[in-house]
């Protein structure tokens, strides 16, 4: 930041003219960095830039009121909590500019696209594809430099998983453009309720081609019953859904099953819980059949499913668990697969027909 504001050797050749330098004081405990430099501002006052280092520690940071703080590389939670607690008296903003190369730590957490997310804190992704100078073989060209680990970081501002993403696969070997779903494809959703929201999947499938597609993808905020199947509705009266054991639970107000709720509603809740064509019901079987896919080019989603691509970037392992944070649309997408063979035609999902259905009769062997 030093090198940028005031430039690499005198003062004054950076983004701060010369000219409105009033005052520069270095470092005693940083060499070659400066403490403090007050500016010349437009409206005639004098600013002050205060420059320190994480290594200087979290105490050191204290004191000051800041009108705007500028984090460059990923501090510490304690270094960042302390920053922005200067900003307060003042009503400032604060601002975090990286690559998440240390994976989904507390400070990257904080800016996840989660429920639990401060309204007054955003993020913005900025990729090499961003960049209108660099072409796509100059892109590929700087990838091939970066182990596989690292490179969805360094490209698409992917946290690294130090324990390893679960779906390790480049985003643009999976994404396409949306398009019109046609006719012979075969449709399904997949639900999963959560504390926060409940997370909505649709899946269409290529039998021709062998093929699944993620069309849709949404999180509804935990609210009314009723409401969510609204949502659920919309995608198209006749669609048929795949949830979780949860929806074997009973409702502590009327008594009925959780997923009889659905069906009053008019939701077409498959009759059993998701499950393959044998009747298991293990997680890491379809885990593994998808990640398959993905990687055979047999597996893609729509460019447009932001909440499914959110999950997907911090959806990881750790001490070879799956970790069970921010993963509601990854189970829901996982639930719809494994009933995949319940499908029906898109042309099938905008008619009334709420009742109990059989498997449709079609070749499922590739689910074996």
């Amino acid at each position: 930041m030093q090198r940028i504001l005031l430039g690499e050797g005198e003062p004054g050749t950076g983004t701060i003219p010369k000219d409105s330098i009033l005052e520069i004081r270095k470092s005693i405990g940083v060499p070659g960095c400066f403490e403090y430099v007050k500016v010349r501002h437009v409206n005639g006052t004098t600013s002050t830039i205060i420059f320190k280092a994480y290594s200087e520690g979290r105490e050191n940071w204290q004191g000051d009121d800041l009108d705007f703080l500028w984090c460059d590389e990923e501090p510490a939670w304690p270094i960042y909590s302390e920053g922005l607690t200067r900003t307060n008296a003042r009503d400032g903003i604060s601002v975090i500019t990286f690559t998440p190369l240390n994976g989904p730590t507390e400070v990257v957490n904080a800016f996840a696209d989660t429920p639990t997310r401060s309204p007054w804190r955003t993020e913005l992704v900025m990729t090499w594809h961003d960049r209108p100078d660099w072409s796509p073989e100059k892109i590929a060209q700087m990838a091939a430099q970066y182990p596989e680990h690292e490179r969805e970081a360094r490209m698409n501002a992917v946290p690294v998983m130090g324990e390893g993403r679960v779906y390790n696969i480049p985003e643009s070997l999976l994404t396409v453009e949306p398009f019109s779903i046609p006719s012979h494809f075969k449709a399904i959703g997949g639900i999963d309720f959560g504390i926060h929201n409940t997370a909505l999947v649709q899946l269409a499938y290529d039998a021709d081609e062998d093929v699944v597609y993620v069309t849709h993808a949404e999180k509804v905020p935990e609210i009314k019953i009723a409401d969510q199947c609204k949502a659920m509705l919309a995608r198209g009266k006749g669609l048929p859904w795949s949830w979780p054991h949860d929806g074997e639970g009973h409702d502590r107000g009327t008594g009925d099953k959780i997923a009889d709720l659905y069906r009053k509603e008019g939701v077409r809740m498959l009759a059993q819980r998701a499950q393959f064509l044998d009747g298991s019901m293990k997680v890491e079987p379809a885990i593994q059949q998808i990640l398959a896919r993905m990687q055979s080019g047999r597996f893609k989603v729509f460019a447009n499913c932001t909440d499914w691509l959110n999950e997907f970037r911090t959806y990881a392992r750790k001490d070879a668990k799956i970790l069970k944070q921010n993963d509601h649309v990854m189970d829901a997408t996982r639930y719809a697969f494994m009933s995949l063979w319940y499908a029906i035609p898109v042309t099938e999902i905008n008619r009334s027909r709420a009742e109990t259905f059989k498997p449709l009769n079609v070749n499922y062997s590739w689910m074996a």
